[in-house]
């Protein structure tokens, strides 16, 4: 096991692809806790923004993200999410709202955040970085593509929701601020493991019965 403070940026590089496995439920927060990460998030953000130096912005902790590692025959490494998939695919979800919106840009920073993203989200052979379940394919393609959502599902009221966050942003300067933000300032405490019976382990200890383990349990 290698569990690394790792910024949201940079673990998402750290494969090729994300993947939700099969035994894995679907996408399953309700309004009331995506909200609760919004203005969690939100509300870190403006306090980093009100610091007299951005460098003195207080970095934002958002977890552990369990995965479980597979390579290909090419050494390529694709993360079987075994913790954490609710906050990645509420995060991957938000990003794709950001992304459409700054396709209408005329220019600038935001056309200049729009290309980073779409390395973002996508890998060479254009597959989203992040693959979800088999339940909330079609609601991912319809953040992806900017279509309308079906909201009996949560992905589809929770999406919809997210995109009416990204449409309050008054400009597309504001909204590459809170990315820059939500990329290199929050973190996630990313546990790499190589097998699923130990990622599974991990997984009970973080979410089962007794003492839960503790981020500086994962890092020491």
């Amino acid at each position: 096991m290698n569990a690394t403070l790792k910024p949201f940026q940079l673990m998402m590089t750290s494969a090729q692809r994300f993947l939700i496995p099969e035994y894995q439920r679907p996408y399953c927060w309700t309004m009331e806790e995506a909200e609760q990460l919004w203005n969690d998030l939100f509300g870190a953000y403006e306090d980093y923004r009100e610091k007299a130096c951005p460098s003195q912005g207080e970095e934002y902790f958002l977890g552990p993200l369990v995965v479980a590692n597979e390579k290909d025959s090419n050494g390529a490494i694709f993360a079987h999410v075994v913790d954490g998939q609710q906050r990645l695919t509420t995060l991957h979800a938000f990003i794709w709202c950001v992304f459409r919106r700054l396709s209408a840009s005329a220019g600038g920073v935001g056309m200049e955040k729009k290309a980073e993203l779409d390395r973002f989200l996508l890998t060479a052979k254009a597959e989203t970085t992040l693959s979800v379940a088999r339940e909330d394919q079609a609601n991912f393609l319809g953040l992806r593509e900017g279509t309308p959502l079906d909201e009996k599902r949560p992905l589809g009221i929770v999406g919809q929701f997210l995109r009416e966050r990204v449409a309050a942003f008054p400009s597309s300067e504001a909204l590459v601020g809170f990315m820059n933000y939500l990329q290199y300032q929050v973190n996630f405490v990313y546990v790499e493991t190589e097998n699923f019976s130990a990622a599974w382990d991990l997984f009970i200890g973080l979410n089962g019965k007794g003492r839960p383990l503790t981020p500086a349990d994962l890092i020491k």
